[in-house]
């Protein structure tokens, strides 16, 4: 199989079958690992490209084909898509090739009788985009179309900011990986230093007054294969958003306390409070299944932290054990994911204001629960990774007006940022009276 048709098979599965495009690409990534590096990174941007601006390719295909897109035969409309992905962004493919390379995939797959109609769009696609005015890339088209935004998703966007297209695009152009450096293990600069030595691009980055707080991190660029990134291996980083990492730091745990992680894989909040509390104090990991539990061993393992354990555990059933007892309880639950759109790009053709509303029911269950936990003086923390006001301060403000032990000392709405390259994220901080 060519490169073409990896995506193709890749295209069908996430956009067809509803798999996931971070699941998809990771296990493709792995399964062809011989691959050299230039078609990787080909095969991630031209299968991510295609599935962000789906909405937009779309469009563009109803101006020249006759069928409407939903009628398509599904292998002939997403080699439309991958085409018409080529012809507009990716310069290093000429039109010609495109063309040619998907009519030939169309035969090889069995569709030959189709290959006409499928060169014939194409063609028309070339001349219009040839046609446009010097400056102007796509044919006229609003906002949403253009950043590939359901309506459904538009609404919330504009909800949460006066320049809804400056915000999708922000979501769309999110690029950076950030590492959390252990700070027990390497210093920042150590740490910069030796990777880019390695031939890596690595600068700081910061989020600023986050309920106070300043979260810094490192930005990095090539890093390659990080399971045979010595550093990594030696558990000197971690791969964590910038907007993850203020969740810890707003918790601001001190050594000897006591921290119940409720929805903690695969560990970033966990490890980094266990990090923040330098092997003094112990965080209670909990996920809902083995697997999950899994990924938080391995994280603890290889950043050697003696101070933390996971376990299974529903967070929706009440631990009677851990009654009272805890110093903080870290809550970052399910939620529809609106504000890593820029990392897993189908989240926005998934969403619904139902499933939102029955994730915030969902929420507001488990926030009803584990605030049992929190000792007196102690805090609950609340977050998620969505920019949804239901999921977020709406669910805030209502568990306070349900809970009057607790006072709500302060929430914050991070949105992504086209210049750090951040996600989307939702931090609620409670203190339960000592009473």
């Amino acid at each position: 199989m060519n490169e073409r048709e990896l995506i193709l098979d890749s295209l069908i599965e996430i956009l067809e079958k509803g798999a996931y495009t971070d699941r998809t690409l990771s296990d493709l990534l792995f399964k062809y690992g011989y691959l050299d590096r230039h078609v990787k990174a080909l095969l991630s941007r031209e299968i991510t490209g295609v599935v962000e601006n789906k909405i937009l390719l779309d469009y563009i295909i109803s101006l020249d084909s006759k069928t409407k897109v939903n009628k398509l035969k599904p292998i002939v409309r997403n080699l439309l898509r991958m085409a018409i992905y080529e012809i507009y962004f990716l310069d290093s493919i000429k039109d010609h090739a495109a063309v040619n390379e998907a009519v030939k995939l169309c035969k090889k797959r069995g569709l030959g009788g189709l290959s006409g109609f499928l060169n014939g769009v194409l063609r028309s696609v070339i001349r219009r985009k040839e046609a446009l005015p010097s400056g102007q890339k796509f044919p006229g088209c609003d906002e949403k179309i253009l950043y590939s935004v359901p309506d459904e998703v538009w609404n919330v966007l504009n909800e949460c900011s006066d320049d809804p297209a400056a915000l999708a695009k922000a979501m769309m152009e999110q690029s950076s990986i950030t590492v959390r450096v252990n700070e027990d293990e390497i210093s920042s600069e150590e740490l910069k230093k030796i990777l880019e030595e390695s031939g890596a691009t690595v600068s700081k980055v910061s989020l600023e007054d986050v309920l106070g707080k300043t979260i810094t991190a490192l930005s990095v660029s090539g890093l390659g294969v990080l399971e045979k990134n010595e550093e990594f291996i030696k558990g000197r980083f971690y791969i964590q958003d910038l907007s993850s990492m203020a969740v810890a730091i707003v918790s601001d745990p001190k050594e000897g306390d006591y921290v119940i992680d409720v929805c903690a894989a695969p560990g970033g909040k966990a490890t980094h409070a266990a990090q923040l509390m330098h092997g003094k104090g112990h965080v209670d990991a909990r996920d809902l299944t083995e697997y999950k539990v899994e990924l938080i061993e391995e994280n603890k393992t290889r950043l050697n932290l003696s101070n933390l354990s996971a376990k299974v555990f529903d967070a929706t059933k009440l631990d009677e054990d851990v009654l009272g007892k805890a110093d903080i309880v870290i809550a970052d639950l399910p939620c529809s994911g609106l504000g890593v759109i820029g990392k897993k790009p189908d989240i926005k053709y998934n969403f619904s204001i139902e499933k939102a509303s029955e994730l915030a029911k969902l929420q507001a269950q488990i926030l009803d629960v584990v605030c049992q936990y929190v000792k007196p003086s102690g805090k609950l923390v609340y977050s998620t990774c969505t920019i949804n006001k239901a999921e977020n301060e709406e669910n805030a403000l209502s568990f306070e007006k349900r809970h009057p032990e607790f006072a709500l000392k302060g929430y914050t709405q991070i949105l992504p940022d086209i210049n750090i390259g951040n996600d989307g994220f939702f931090i609620a901080v409670f203190e339960k009276s000592n009473e």
